[in-house]
């Protein structure tokens, strides 16, 4: 049996409803006992994203809601600006290239220091700030402070990456001076 055409946006919007303020998505009728009229799709990953099956295509779920919020389907990686993969409110989402995408804190895990671009160098015994951006590498210093070498590794992470730097990891950095 010959598969079905990939969903188009307009297929999606005749079978589920997206709530942009809430990032649910549901389905608007009935097809079989799994995706009842009303239902919220939730079908999660193991790695915290929805999916749901349309046609026989496993689709993602922030794609779906992009796809059925704009009318088409997106012609890049589609970030999670919070990085929670879950988390489908429209504002959250944004078309993005695989380099900016790749900054996400999710895909980077941070070092044993705990800060992506930071860590300990025995020889000198302080704390060494580099990033890299573009096959470029910059080496921003050695540090006695961990929160020196944040700091540089943050604002230089913000010069280069502007709206996709997320400096390697949720949560607040202290505040330090120069």
């Amino acid at each position: 049996m010959a598969k079905h055409p990939y969903p188009t946006p307009e297929d999606l919007k005749r079978l589920i409803d997206y709530n942009p303020d809430t990032g649910e998505l549901k389905w608007k009728e009935t097809r079989n006992h799994l995706s009842t009229k009303g239902t919220i799709i939730k079908g999660s990953r193991k790695d915290g994203y929805v999916s749901v099956c349309v046609f026989g295509y496993s689709l993602l779920g922030h794609r779906v809601a992009y796809a059925i919020y704009h009318g088409a389907w997106p012609s890049h990686t589609i970030d999670h600006i919070d990085s929670n993969p879950s988390n489908n409110v429209i504002t959250n989402l944004r078309a993005a290239t695989m380099g900016e995408n790749s900054r996400n804190v999710k895909w980077n895990k941070a070092n044993k220091s705990g800060h992506k671009g930071v860590s300990w160098c025995n020889t000198v015994n302080k704390w060494h700030a580099q990033i890299s951006h573009k096959k470029t590498k910059y080496c921003l210093g050695k540090f006695s402070d961990i929160n020196h070498a944040i700091f540089a590794v943050r604002q230089k992470r913000q010069q280069l990456h502007e709206e996709f730097s997320n400096h390697g990891f949720q949560g607040e950095y202290t505040k330090v001076s120069s």
